[in-house]
């Protein structure tokens, strides 16, 4: 069984194991969604497992850029509806725009990725509404 499988198999066991996560409250379910399976950064355990090693390398990445303030993400990658096809949501907030985003070389995952410069206002509404910040200077 490769990993990914182990870790949707581990993440639904535990759901069942806890019981109905929704009879707890929204702010404790928010904290300690899922386990963390990869090196620790901002709201990791928001992340779903099997995107938490490819996000965890992104935030390495912008701690690198000078340029990048903030890194938000959303779309599927922070709900139980991700899967391991899913694409990785990602919005930067940047001091000043440049062509060149921080980048991630993986085959293994794609990047949808938006600025404070390109992303419009009803996306950004979504994004401060439902995304989890993983990366803040």
């Amino acid at each position: 069984m490769d990993t990914q499988k182990i870790i949707v198999t581990l993440f639904w066991y535990n759901r069942r194991r806890r019981g109905n996560s929704l009879a707890r409250s929204t702010k404790e379910r928010d904290k300690d969604m899922w386990r963390l399976v990869s090196k620790n950064f901002l709201n990791a355990r928001r992340i779903f497992p099997t995107k938490q090693r490819h996000v965890a390398d992104m935030v390495e990445t912008c701690r690198q850029d000078k340029n990048v303030k903030r890194a938000v993400v959303f779309g599927s990658s922070v709900t139980a509806a991700c899967n391991p096809w899913s694409d990785i949501d990602i919005y930067f907030e940047l001091d000043e725009e440049k062509p060149n985003l921080p980048t991630y070389p993986s085959h293994k995952v794609v990047w949808d990725k938006w600025t404070n410069f390109s992303v419009s206002p009803e996306l950004l509404k979504e994004i401060e509404q439902k995304g989890v910040t993983v990366y803040e200077r």
